[in-house]
């Protein structure tokens, strides 16, 4: 006889950052604790495991999502909006905070950890102008609604252009913004860039059990992946702009870290037939926060480019990611173009190309004539990406 779930978690509105957040949160659950089940019904997650362990690995999520905050905010220093620390200060029973969001968040998740609550993740309720997670009580962190700001939109059924309240409980805090801490990768001035593995893709992997699989052979499942990824767009600190360099560097980083694990094999196999990452960019305003770009991007065939090319020579690799790692840094402003470089716009339409390159959509030829003729490519490397993509256009 099938055991009962014995914990139900509801889901926010499909589409909106929180459930993202909340679903990354729940990964983490499976992903480190192998006696949990996860079933992924529409608007809800059954969950199957003792409450002991339940409660043990929430409180593991909660305490290394602590450090990781802790970890990130030496380099993300946002600046908590005003009406956001009296959430704050409620949350963590004081009268008055300081701190960047980070900072809070980690002491927050710290104190959640102590005393684990989790009975009214299974209510959600929905109502003309607003949602209740759990109890309600405490209203949301203004990132939190930033979805209605910048479209205007229904939201489950829920038209944003009225006012609208979001309140959630002390069981549904800590769940949000743990995901938020894995979640959040990089910041420039009062942005900052999100990137999570997409919902359908998380849900697939009850029926893709082979590509998962190799998934986690060689990026230790998809907690592992995120967590490359994430660590990768830190360490160039992309906000995703400009796009085209910032995938093809995480695709390069993939395939390097693969190669130096011993694993380029395994990635180079056919397993990983879909591999989709949405990155979200929110702007800090004044009074609120406000989407300012969501995309959503395919990286099976970038990375098998890139594990390709790693194949070949790992010094192309290495000159490459640097290619992508200068156009990042040039567009950010924070760096000058040296004297003896090509400017950004020439950075930026190589990487744009060669990305259409690699999804057939530009000529391979046309694209390494344009990086040698401006002095972006040695010969080899010339050489291993007309090679590459060659065979990639065959097979």
């Amino acid at each position: 006889m099938k055991m009962r779930p014995l914990l139900v978690v509801k889901l926010p509105p499909e589409g909106t950052l929180m459930r993202d957040f909340i679903l990354a949160s729940l990964n983490y659950l499976k992903e480190r604790e192998s006696r949990i089940n996860l079933e992924w019904l529409g608007d809800e997650v059954k969950i199957d495991a003792s409450m002991r362990i339940l409660e043990t690995t929430f409180r593991s999520l909660y305490e290394e999502s602590a450090e990781l905050a802790k970890n990130k905010a030496k380099r993300i220093r946002l600046g908590v909006l005003q009406n956001d620390k009296g959430i704050f200060s409620r949350l963590l029973n004081v009268e008055k905070v300081a701190g960047t969001y980070l900072d809070l968040i980690a002491e927050f998740l710290k104190k959640s950890s102590e005393n684990i609550k989790l009975s009214t993740l299974s209510k959600l309720e929905r109502y003309a102008k607003g949602i209740k997670l759990g109890n309600g009580g405490f209203a949301a962190l203004n990132f939190l609604t930033a979805e209605k700001y910048e479209y205007g939109l229904e939201f489950g059924r829920l038209n944003l252009r009225l006012k609208f309240k979001i309140e959630f409980d002390e069981a549904w805090y800590p769940l949000v913004l743990a995901g938020f801490i894995w979640c959040i990768s990089t910041q420039l001035s009062e942005d900052i860039l999100f990137s999570y593995l997409p919902e359908d893709f998380i849900r697939s992997e009850q029926i893709n059990i082979e590509m998962f699989n190799t998934i986690r052979k060689v990026f230790g499942g998809l907690f592992g992946l995120r967590e490359k990824i994430n660590n990768t767009l830190y360490e160039v600190a992309s906000i995703g702009e400009p796009f085209p360099a910032t995938i093809l560097i995480l695709s390069l980083r993939l395939s390097r870290i693969a190669k130096e694990d011993g694993l380029l094999d395994i990635l180079r196999s056919e397993d990983i037939n879909s591999l989709p990452l949405s990155l979200c960019r929110l702007r800090r305003m004044q009074k609120t926060f406000i989407i300012v770009d969501k995309r959503r991007v395919e990286l099976s065939r970038i990375l098998k480019f890139s594990s390709d090319l790693a194949m070949k020579n790992d010094e192309s690799v290495k000159e490459l990611e640097e290619i992508c790692k200068r156009t990042i840094q040039l567009a950010s402003g924070r760096f000058r173009q040296r004297s003896d470089e090509p400017d950004f716009t020439v950075y930026n339409r190589f990487t744009t190309l060669l990305l259409q390159a690699i999804e057939q959509a530009y000529s391979i030829y046309e694209v390494v004539y344009y990086g040698s003729r401006y002095g972006l490519l040695s010969r080899t490397l010339g050489e291993d990406i007309i090679g590459t993509l060659s065979t990639l256009t065959v097979s």
